[in-house]
């Protein structure tokens, strides 16, 4: 096929947000939705389950819960919720009603679910047997609701209404609650009243991809824009930007943008693409995620300074909350007077935004490492040089 130039625009145009085109890979994650998925039966009366998808800033927990979505579209209905709709019983059970009530574009038994879950929550007292009526007939039973939150990291205490219910009653017909948040995601509901005791397999943390996952994804952007050149030169464009992205889904969307703005430029011709021009701009895309991800925040006043915490939560590795914040009015007690801009910040301020903007997140062993795997080594560069020493940043290889 020729050259897509148009699509391979508004690919470059689609940004990095929510949606993976050529999504590749993630089979353990998928795995863990679908084991969840599969065992909920309205008959044996089970019919609430949770599951929670977490990590670092770009791991591609918005684009997964997409593909999901796609891949069951004819056997759920998905319904996006906020933190408002999880503020009271009535608000989640409204937006549930009214996105069955929207799904225009449904056919079938996909549409006569949609309108029956619609309908019993109308009526009937959530979690009811006669809830369970209402999708009994055999041409809709299979079907299952799917509740997606976003940034579920965000949600507290307030949200106990909505959460309670799906935790503990659910709403009678099989749902299942998808909650996508940072490394701290499960802490953070644990916190809530009545979700203390969520089960281990509920909660995946996700993490880099493999190279080989990565080349895949850009060796299916190849072929479906129609780049002219060999097997040869389409396995090096691959590998390219896969070792280019670090194995995170952020950037491998940047550098497949990378890509596709030089093959713009050869007409699509791989043979003749520039890949230091395709490094170079990588480079620029990753680094302005990371400066973005300080931005705003008390970390972006003297972003040396971060880099040199950092550095020390590395070496020390603090094991719980009260370590981290002791680590960090440590080092905001010896700022003075090289980061003046500093002066009124408090430790624990200062830690919890290191976990808030996902610079830091806990490991299994719950001490905290830098999130990004490869953020690390942009972190080291940001200390001068006159400073760098053993004491004020991390190894890097």
């Amino acid at each position: 096929m020729p050259f897509d130039s148009d699509q391979t625009r508004k690919f470059i145009d689609l940004g990095d947000r929510d949606i993976a085109p050529f999504f590749a890979g993630r089979e353990t994650e998928i795995r863990h939705f679908e084991s969840s998925f599969n065992t909920l039966d309205w008959r044996a009366k089970r019919t609430a389950a949770f599951r929670i998808f977490q990590g670092a800033p770009g791991c591609g927990k918005t684009s997964l819960v997409e593909h999901l979505r796609q891949r069951h579209s004819n056997d759920a209905l998905f319904v996006d919720i906020r933190k408002g709709h999880l503020a009271s019983e009535d608000a989640l059970i409204e937006q549930i009603r009214q996105s069955a009530a929207s799904v225009g574009s449904l056919r079938g038994t996909m549409a006569a679910f949609a309108q029956a879950v619609g309908a019993s929550l109308k009526v009937v007292k959530p979690g009811g047997d006669e809830v369970r009526d209402f999708v009994a007939d055999n041409a809709i039973r299979n079907k299952k609701a799917v509740l997606f939150m976003d940034e579920a990291q965000l949600a507290g205490e307030e949200q106990q209404p909505g959460l309670g219910l799906l935790h503990a009653s659910g709403l009678g017909f099989p749902t299942i609650a998808v909650f996508a948040g940072l490394s701290h995601t499960s802490d953070r509901l644990k916190g809530v009243g009545g979700l203390s005791r969520l089960p281990d397999n509920a909660i995946l943390n996700m993490g880099a991809m493999s190279e080989s996952e990565c080349a895949s994804s850009t060796s299916r952007l190849l072929d479906a824009y129609g780049m002219s050149g060999g097997s040869v030169e389409k396995a090096r464009a691959s590998r390219t930007v896969a070792r280019l992205s670090r194995g995170w889904p952020q950037h491998l969307k940047g550098a497949q943008t990378a890509l596709c703005r030089e093959l713009l430029r050869t007409n699509g011709n791989l043979g003749q693409v520039d890949y230091e021009r395709v490094r170079s701009e990588s480079d620029r895309n990753r680094h302005d995620y990371y400066n973005a991800r300080l931005s705003g925040s008390i970390l972006g006043v003297h972003r040396p300074f971060t880099a040199k915490v950092v550095a020390a939560v590395q070496r020390q590795q603090p094991v719980d909350p009260g370590d981290l914040i002791g680590l960090c009015e440590n080092q905001l007690a010896g700022s003075q007077p090289a980061y003046p801009g500093l002066k009124s910040a408090t430790a624990e301020e200062f830690a919890n935004a290191l976990i808030e903007r996902g610079v830091l997140s806990p490991r299994s062993d719950e001490r905290y490492d830098v999130a990004i795997p490869s953020m690390t080594e942009w972190l080291a560069g940001l200390v001068p040089r006159g400073r760098q020493g053993a004491e004020d940043v991390p190894e890097v290889g």
